[in-house]
């Protein structure tokens, strides 16, 4: 515009430019260079990609052709949003652009400092970029200053353990983080806005100190970890007050009763958190439903649920996999195998990317504990289970032969530990499974290696049904009516089953009151009515109706606890396990007698009711895995077991003589 107000026609002879492109573009700031070129930042977007861009036009607003590709410079590209948000101008016709990248797993903050013809000055920054001091929010605007002295100023909203903050980082002119400004050139100020309590919970694991590990989901869809302490009450020790959230958005898929937003698998060593999350999805629209491609971010956690370091990007990785292409993959179920590599069992289409499209696979991959793809498993790592006319969720059972089975759809099969097929199971693995009109919802592997499969079933209204096979593949004729355990205690909500150690099988669900019933039955099918009243413990949840998923676990004192989600609701409960389950009963209960207590190397174990010679031992896990099995001589009521090769932790030590079976504890240091 002139000084009055009208249009320069002198600039472009209309005194407007236009600019035209493929995609969605945006221009955010724009800056006067000292030679009066005009220089202009912004972005554009296509549906798989977003390019940070800067546009530079002479004074009479042609393009400056000096100046990148024809007057267009693209500084980054990447899915997700890239965006620049702000430019200055420097005395030399330098310019510094400010923007935000998504870097794969999180979006940071980024600064360039360009040359006249837009190229980068390697004397500014790393090869002339700076700035990535904090994980800020997806297509939160970057404002940046110029101080008197030269130095760059930068605000946005940083996104740190589970709090949105104030960030504001300082740099020098030439793209260092200045030292002398807060913590090494960075600062987190004021809360903005605290992480809700209205959590919807996915999934949760038992930690080794009785501690409770939950992964969810906030209502901004983003990830959401928390851990609750051995009283019930948050702990406030973990991340901030007790929420950690990695800037990670969850996708849900829509599997009305099984939506596998985040699957959590762990053991001794580590805690793995598979996340289902949007794949390539530009703007505001991953807060719809989704109807587009899907990606998997793996994260690693310690033992107390703290990101591991050292895997990936700040503990988290994104899993590639050879055969995907531009499908939609998921991941349906995770599991280890004794050696502490991962299943991982996964539901892929290729009808656009539209999940209940007509093209779908299951597929099982095996990962190292790095992530990467375990090649020696199956194909390169992968096995392809069938191909499916509609959504099959993959469920897995993993045997301690390291064998595995695969529920998927109205299939069953088997796999050895290297990722072939047994075989030997079934019809070469390719025979169905009867579901009694319904689909598989759950997948339970018992001690003697029977698997129990909850059936959801609709003829009008919704129910339940526990469906169990022998191990051979043949349907249980034995269990409950005909091998169909018929859940009719269960009149409302969605279920959630559980074997315990002595297995006995739990089942929960919602009534139509808002209260929670917990039913247990003997391995045969049959109520134990030594549990609640009659078999079924009722409680009062004061649960909504329309509630979701129950999750239901044993800790490893035999006490029950069950979660639930529901949108606006997190809920958890701890139930008394009963009569004869709780694994301390056991051990209380128990003559054996081992020393040292804890011990390094191994365990003497006496045991004054051995009358014969030889006897089973087995060493399991806090979760129930056996690690150790021999048999035994007694040499004096004495037998000495070497344990140094365990991982450090607690244990469950079991003697099993032809009259008797006894447990105790102890701690491998």
């Amino acid at each position: 515009f002139n000084t009055d107000g009208n249009l320069d026609i002198t600039f472009n002879n209309t005194g407007y430019k236009t600019f035209s492109g493929t995609g969605l573009m945006a221009g955010q700031d724009v800056v006067t260079m000292p030679d009066d070129k005009i220089l202009i930042v912004g972005h554009v977007e296509s549906e798989t990609e977003s390019s940070m861009l800067c546009w530079k036009l002479l004074p009479n607003g042609s393009p400056d052709n000096s100046f990148g590709n024809n007057g267009v410079d693209t500084l980054y590209t990447g899915s997700e949003n890239n965006f620049a948000w702000f430019a200055f101008s420097n005395n030399d016709s330098t310019a510094i652009v400010g923007g935000s990248i998504f870097n794969g797993l999180v979006y940071q903050p980024v600064l360039y400092q360009l040359l006249n013809d837009g190229s980068l000055d390697n004397s500014f920054g790393l090869s002339g970029v700076a700035g990535k001091t904090f994980d800020c929010g997806k297509s939160i605007q970057v404002n940046g200053a110029i101080t008197f002295d030269g130095k760059i100023i930068y605000s946005s909203t940083a996104f740190e353990n589970g709090n949105n903050l104030i960030g504001v980082s300082q740099f020098l002119s030439d793209g260092n983080a200045d030292g002398s400004f807060a913590n090494n050139g960075s600062i987190s100020l004021a809360s903005v806005d605290s992480i809700p309590p209205d959590d919807i919970i996915q999934d949760f694991t038992v930690l080794a100190d009785g501690k409770i590990f939950c992964a969810g989901i906030n209502n901004e869809n983003r990830l959401l970890y928390f851990r609750i302490d051995t009283n019930g009450t948050l702990d406030p020790t973990y991340g901030v007050n007790g929420y950690y959230v990695p800037n990670q958005r969850v996708s849900t898929t829509g599997f009305e009763f099984n939506d596998p937003g985040c699957i959590i698998a762990s053991n001794e060593l580590n805690i793995f958190v598979a996340q289902n999350c949007l794949s390539i999805r530009l703007g505001d629209e991953d807060l719809v439903d989704l109807k587009g491609s899907f990606g998997v971010i793996l994260h690693k956690m310690d033992t107390k649920g703290n990101p591991d370091s050292t895997f990936g990007e700040g503990g988290r990785l994104r899993l590639n996999f050879p055969n995907q292409g531009e499908d939609a993959i998921e991941c349906t179920d995770l599991k280890f195998q004794s050696n502490g590599k991962l299943l991982f069992g996964a539901h892929e289409t290729h009808d656009n990317g539209i999940l209940y499209g007509t093209d779908n696979w299951v597929f099982l991959e095996r990962l190292n504990t790095d992530g990467t793809i375990d090649s020696t498993f199956a194909t390169n790592g992968t096995q392809s289970l069938n191909k499916q006319e509609e959504t099959g969720l993959l469920l897995l059972s993993i045997r301690e032969d390291d064998k595995i089975n695969c529920l998927y759809s109205y299939f069953i099969s088997r796999l050895m530990p290297n990722g072939s097929v047994d075989s030997t199971f079934l019809d070469n693995c390719n025979d169905s499974i009867e579901l009694g009109g319904g689909s598989a919802y759950q997948f339970l592997l018992q001690n003697d290696n029977k698997m129990l499969i909850l059936i959801l079933y609709s003829y009008g209204y919704y129910g339940f049904q526990i469906l169990r096979y022998n191990e051979e593949g043949t349907v249980d004729s034995a269990f409950a009516i005909n091998g169909f355990l018929n859940l009719s205690f269960l009149n409302y909500g969605v279920l959630g089953c559980q074997i315990q150690i002595d297995n006995k099988i739990l089942a929960c669900n919602g009534q139509v009151n808002g209260d929670i019933s917990v039913a247990r039955y003997f391995n045969d099918g049959l109520f134990d009515t030594a549990f609640g009243v009659n078999g079924i413990a009722n409680f009062g949840g004061g649960m909504l109706t329309g509630a979701n998923k129950y999750l239901i676990r044993e800790q490893f004192d035999g006490k029950i606890l069950i979660a639930q989600k529901h949108s606006g609701v997190f809920f958890l409960a701890r139930l008394l396990s009963g009569t004869g389950t709780s694994i301390d009963e056991l051990v209380n209960s128990s003559l054996l007698h081992i020393y040292p207590n804890p011990t390094t190397k191994q365990l003497i174990i006496n045991d004054p009711l051995s009358t014969i010679e030889q006897g089973v031992i087995s060493i399991a896990d806090l979760s129930g895995k056996i690690i150790i099995s021999e048999i035994v001589r007694f040499n004096n009521n004495n037998v000495i077991i070497p344990v140094e090769d365990l991982s450090d932790g607690i244990y469950f030590l079991t003697l099993q003589t032809e009259n008797n079976i006894q447990t105790t504890k102890f701690v491998k240091q």
